[in-house]
């Protein structure tokens, strides 16, 4: 029975990442500006600024990154990012 849960977390954790490289391939080139500003501390408002769009389009790109990488929060998101390597 160990060796069974063993394996399913394996699986399970092999999928979850899988999951996650295929949804950085998703992304858009701008939610990738998103994140990237994002990574860097920037508010939503200061990010909608930037990228001249408004901070509900912000919020909207966001949460769109947060179902693609399979995460819910900004700083799931960023962590993710910076351990794949798509972001510095």
């Amino acid at each position: 029975m160990h060796v069974l849960g063993t394996v399913a977390h394996e699986l399970g954790a092999f999928f979850a990442r899988r999951r996650g490289e295929l949804g950085l391939s998703s992304l858009t080139a701008r939610e990738l500006e998103v994140l990237a500003l994002a990574a860097h501390g920037l508010p939503v408002g200061s990010i909608g600024e930037r990228l001249a769009i408004s901070r509900g389009t912000v919020k909207s790109h966001l949460e769109h990154i947060y179902a693609k990488l399979g995460v819910v929060n900004r700083t799931a998101a960023v962590a993710h990012a910076l351990r794949s390597g798509l972001i510095e």
